[in-house]
């Protein structure tokens, strides 16, 4: 084999681990790119999941504290009416016993 031939081959081989290392790095960078890609879908999914779950959370929250409230106050206006009833009585009964 004459060195011109020799001198080709090394050359040809050369360029064959050039375009495969070119080729890598395109694969690479496409790789990456998808990647990226996917992770920031797969982010904006989960943003979009949390915040459904905060809202019903919120809600539920909400709900629970208004039907606690209510039932709270509604006894405790129970209450009030209730021990007032005998003081109201004590108070009108001097004023009714006039009127008779």
């Amino acid at each position: 084999m004459s060195q011109a031939d020799q001198t080709n081959k090394e050359f040809l081989n050369l360029e064959k681990e050039a375009l495969k290392e070119i080729s890598l790095e395109i694969i690479k960078s496409d790789l990456q790119k998808f990647l990226r890609q996917t992770h920031q879908k797969e982010r904006e999914e989960l943003e979009k999941r949390i915040a459904t779950i905060e809202e019903r959370c919120r809600k539920e929250i909400q709900e629970g504290i208004d039907t606690h409230l209510q039932r709270y106050l509604t006894e405790h206006f129970r209450n009030v009416v209730q021990s007032c009833q005998g003081d109201i009585s004590a108070a009108m009964s001097p004023l009714l016993k006039r009127a008779e």
